[in-house]
Order: C-alpha cells, then sequence, then structure tokens
C-alpha cells in the first residue's frame, strides 16, 4: 500500500470496527445504554478483558461521575471512548501504565528505546512475575519488527498478554471448582502454586485483607487456631486477579515486614533517599549481615542514576534481592548434600547443611523422616530472622557469635592488667594490631579521640568490653565510609559508569572472595581476552602497580576491587578487549 491506499485502508478499518462495536452495544444494551454489571460480556465480545478496577477507573472518568455506581449506564459515545482508553492504556489502571513505563525506562539503561531479553528477564522479575515459561519465545512474540529488542508498547503488549494468560489459568482452575469461586484457603494455595507464586500465608492474608475479601480474620500465620487451609471466602476470576497483583506489588513481604522494612529505613534519614553505608546499617537492623562490599554491588544493581543512593521501593527491592541471594545459597548447599537427587536430607545431612550456612550452633529440631529443600528454606529463614536472634545482633553491635568470641579474645589478650577495661594506651597497641594500615594514618589521629567519645559511655577514659564492642563497629562503619568516597572517586577517575562497574564487580566475584592473587588475576583476564604470554606477563606488572599506587601490602601480592578497576582500566586501554581479541 502507498500512503493514499494505507490512510483509506485505516479509515475504513476504524468504520468498521465502529460498526462492530455498535453491533455488540445493541445486543447488551437497555434503553440505549450498558452498565457495569453487562459490561464484560460486551467488552470480551471485542476481545477486551480488563480487571473490574481498571473498568470502574475509565468508565468513572468517561461519565464523569465521581462514584461509578454498577448500575450507572453509558450510551453508545461513551462506551466507544471507554473501549478506546482501554486499548490506550493496555487495559491497566493509569497508575499502572505509568508504573510500568518508568519500569520500561529503568531497564532501558542505555536509553536506546528498547529493551533487551536480559533486560525483560530483570524487568520481569522487578514487577514480581513468576515466570515459568520460555523468556525466549514471549520476548520473540511481542517483538515485531524482529529487531531483537521490545520498544516500550511491545513490552506493555508483552505485558498485557503475561496478565491476560494468567486469567486463562485462573479461569480454567475456577471451571474445576464447585460454582466456578476458590472458597477454601487449600484451594487459593493450590492455584497459586500453578501459577508460581510462593507467598506466605501471613502476605496471602494482608492481600487479602487489603481488598476486603477476608473479613473477620486477623493477620497471623494460624487465624485464630484456624490453618490458612481451612479458611474460607469466596473468590472469582476479580478477585483472584487482583490478589495476584496484589502479592506482585508486594515483593514478597507481609505488611508487618514492610513496616519494620521502613522503620530500619527511617533510623537512617529522614530523606528520601539513604547512601551505600546507611543501606549497609538498615540491612544490618533487620538481620542482613552483608560485607560492605557486597551491599555495595547490590546497591550499584539497582542505582539507575549512579549516585549510590536508594529510595524507600529500591531498598525494599534490595532486600528482596538479598532474600533471593540467600535462598539460592541454601539451595546451593542442599543440592551439594544431595547428589543423588534424591530431594530430601536426613538428619546428618540437616546438620551438615546448617553447619555450611552458619547456622550450626542454632539447630532446631530435626526431621528424622528428611526434608524437602522447600522445608528446608522455610528452617532456614525462621533461624536467621528469628526475632531473639536478630535483638541478640542489635545488642552486640551487629557482630555475629563468633565474631563476638573473636574479639573478647582479643580483649583480653591486650588487657595486660585483667581489669576488664583497655586503658587508652592499650586500646593504641590493639588497634595497631588489628588495623595496622588504619592506625598509623595521620588523618586518623583527630577521628581517634572521637571515636572513643563516642564509645565511653560512663567517661571513665577507658573501654570495658560491651563498650569495646561499641568502637571496634564505629571504626568499621568508619572504614566503609572512606572506602565509599574511595570508590565513587576511583569511578570517576577510570572513567567507568556505574553499570560498567557492576558488571566488572561480577566478574571479579567469580572468585568468590574479597581479594584475588595477582595469578588468579592474571588468569581470570587472560582467559577472558585471551591474552599472549607476554601480554599475561605484563597483568601482573598492572597489578603489582595498583597495588603499590593504593598503599597496599605488595608482598600479599593480593588485589582488591578498587585496585582491580585500575588493573582493569589499563588493560582495556592497551585494546586487549577489542573485537578482534
Amino acid at each position: 500500500l502507498d500512503e493514499d491506499e494505507f490512510l483509506h485502508f485505516m479509515c475504513q478499518y476504524e468504520e468498521e470496527q465502529r460498526e462492530d462495536a455498535l453491533t455488540h452495544f445493541q445486543n447488551f444494551a437497555v434503553n440505549g445504554q450498558v452498565t457495569m454489571e453487562s459490561m464484560s460480556g460486551l467488552l470480551a465480545a471485542l476481545e477486551l478483558n480488563p480487571r473490574g478496577r481498571v473498568l470502574r477507573q475509565i468508565c468513572q472518568e468517561v461519565s464523569g461521575e465521581r462514584l461509578f455506581e454498577a448500575s450507572t449506564g453509558l450510551d453508545f459515545p461513551q462506551f466507544l471512548k471507554v473501549v478506546e482508553m482501554l486499548r490506550q492504556r493496555f487495559c491497566f489502571l493509569q497508575e499502572e501504565l505509568e508504573h510500568f513505563r518508568s519500569v520500561f525506562q529503568v531497564f532501558d539503561r542505555d536509553h536506546s528505546g528498547g529493551m533487551s531479553l536480559a533486560e525483560l528477564s530483570s524487568a520481569l522479575a522487578w514487577l514480581g512475575f513468576p515466570i515459568s515459561g520460555s523468556l525466549c519465545s514471549l520476548h520473540q512474540q511481542h517483538d515485531l519488527d524482529s529487531k531483537g529488542v521490545l520498544t516500550e508498547v511491545e513490552f506493555l503488549r508483552c505485558l498485557r498478554s503475561l496478565y491476560e494468560e494468567e486469567a486463562q489459568i485462573i479461569n480454567q482452575y475456577l471451571n474445576l471448582l464447585q460454582n466456578g469461586r476458590c472458597r477454601r484457603g487449600s484451594e487459593l494455595e493450590q492455584l497459586l502454586y500453578t501459577l508460581g507464586y510462593t507467598a506466605t500465608v501471613d502476605i496471602l492474608v494482608d492481600s487479602l485483607q487489603a481488598h476486603n475479601l477476608c473479613k473477620g480474620y486477623v493477620r497471623n500465620s494460624q487465624l485464630l487456631g484456624m490453618p490458612f487451609a481451612d479458611v474460607e471466602f469466596s473468590l472469582g476470576l476479580d478477585e483472584l486477579r487482583e490478589l495476584t497483583c496484589s502479592i506482585r506489588t508486594r515483593d514478597g513481604f507481609s505488611d508487618e515486614e514492610m513496616e519494620e522494612m521502613r522503620k530500619a529505613f527511617n533510623m537512617q534519614s529522614s530523606e528520601a533517599e539513604i547512601s551505600t553505608p546507611a543501606i549497609q546499617k538498615a540491612l544490618r537492623w533487620l538481620g542482613h549481615m552483608y560485607s560492605f562490599e557486597m551491599v555495595q554491588h547490590l546497591v550499584t544493581q539497582l542505582d539507575i542514576d549512579g549516585d549510590c543512593m536508594l529510595d524507600f521501593t529500591l531498598f525494599v527491592k534490595l532486600i528482596r534481592k538479598c532474600r533471593d541471594r540467600d535462598r539460592q545459597e541454601v539451595a546451593n548447599v542442599f543440592f551439594a548434600l544431595d547428589p543423588l537427587d534424591s530431594g530430601f536430607l536426613d538428619q546428618d545431612q540437616q546438620m551438615q547443611a546448617l553447619a555450611g550456612l552458619g547456622l550450626a550452633t542454632e539447630i532446631p529440631q530435626m526431621a528424622p523422616e528428611g526434608i524437602r529443600l522447600q522445608q528446608f528454606l522455610k528452617i532456614v529463614q525462621r533461624i536467621k530472622f528469628d526475632p531473639v536472634r536478630v535483638q541478640q545482633l542489635r545488642e552486640n553491635d551487629f557482630f555475629e557469635e563468633h565474631e563476638v568470641l573473636e574479639l573478647e579474645s582479643h580483649f583480653r589478650c591486650f588487657d595486660k592488667d585483667g581489669s576488664g577495661e583497655l586503658q587508652q594506651q592499650e586500646l593504641v597497641m590493639l588497634l595497631e594490631a588489628l588495623f595496622p594500615r588504619h592506625a598509623n594514618l595521620r588523618e586518623f589521629r583527630p577521628y581517634f579521640s572521637d571515636l572513643l567519645a563516642f564509645a565511653d559511655v560512663n567517661r571513665n577514659d577507658c573501654l570495658d568490653f560491651k563498650e569495646f564492642v561499641r568502637f571496634i563497629r564505629r571504626l568499621r562503619d568508619h572504614q566503609d565510609e572512606f572506602q565509599f568516597e574511595l570508590y565513587k572517586e576511583t569511578l570517576e577517575e577510570l572513567g567507568f559508569s556505574n553499570k560498567e562497574a557492576a558488571d566488572l564487580h561480577m566478574f571479579f566475584l567469580e572468585a568468590g572472595r574479597g581479594t584475588l592473587t595477582f595469578e588468579e588475576v592474571k588468569d581470570m583476564i587472560a582467559g577472558s581476552f585471551n591474552l599472549s604470554e607476554k601480554e599475561s606477563q605484563k597483568v601482573l606488572i598492572f597489578c603489582r602497580s595498583a597495588v603499590e599506587s593504593s598503599g597496599d601490602d605488595l608482598r600479599k601480592e593480593e588485589i582488591n576491587f578498587l585496585s582491580f578497576l585500575h588493573v582493569m582500566r589499563k588493560v582495556l586501554d592497551a585494546g586487549w578487549a577489542s573485537d578482534e581479541k
């Protein structure tokens, strides 16, 4: 078709669409109007299946009625406007549409206007969709121009198809139930399992109550002494679609957990965003004991504008990442102890698994008949985030039990007179032993006095063990803050973007440690970039130069991530990462 023919075709197509809509409208209309009660069937005839909330929102806008009742009628021009808005909004709420568009911008990091397969995978995980089918097939299905990326419109169509596919599965499940409605907790759990959701009972009850679908019950894992499987309600297709939307937006957290996260976030700052050091403190308060380097890595994956700050929404996403990472670690330990793939761990294997996760001192009653992975995940979750354990961490200034014992050993070693207190000179000697580089920095001396004043609660110019633990925690936080500022300066100096730094950090962490030997760095880079022997030897020179410049101990022949960035800058500048290589 040329342009004139195409325009003629579109005019004719739109006219036939209008006539088709009018025919269906007349079949459902009473006195020239259709109501909300009859509109679902009418829209389904036009291959539109919006959720009830979406339809009510648009009908309210079109009619101008502040409260659009089910019996309120719309004439044909108003109905056409409803259809037009549904198509423009892809059958989403206006706020959902705006959110999805912002998510597209978030994952289109290079501002190319397209979303790759990997970016689609990350975006769907971000939005809480349990994807069980082939993502590649999903991506290809909606990549209409076959360019290998999805435009914003194609991404929105992709989301709409996921909503509609989920609605079809729910409808098929309801057709198997009595009267086509979900009436018991056990039925709901089975449906959510079929859809791929793993929401806890507390999250289910919070989500049900948010939509007034579970009246008369309080949020508790045992509702008024009744197991959730026995809870009764009556849920149809529309209620179940709203429920799954609610579960996705919660990121896997209950109302109580969200309140605790908000409290931890607000403890760090009254501002809308908090920095990476503050994020680590908030995570510690919640029981997530990650190294600063790991927190920095996780923040980098979520930090869109590269300022190393997260708002509360992104903070919640970060905690979900922590939870997913923990689950993956538990699963890896589980499968390592189940080489025959039986799907069970016996009592001895359970104890080995908990020991491998650093939880050997807190072993609960073992299941003699053996447990599956999902059961083991729940046990680990219950141990790690037991309120008593988390409170103990807070009282110990967020040191694990074995760390407290190690600090106590150092304390006793330098408490020469056995008084149970460290004099200032004894503390200086201890610092030189534990933090040799930090203790000898000239700029650290003024900070040392402030640090001592902070830790010396009873103001007697000595530190007892509890005060000493408080002192060490503040000192380590100071080290992390110093490292954080150095990290930002290093990225600016070397010209790496936040995303490039995140990718390089992932590359660095493949070894699984905070430092690598020069030989490990050489082998890793040489293997990745197909270097010659001469080039490989030059990598060792880069390593020595980076460590020497940083002031670290060259004799150890080990390199941290910041020094690794300097090495990678030289590797890239040398052209060893070219397409030919």
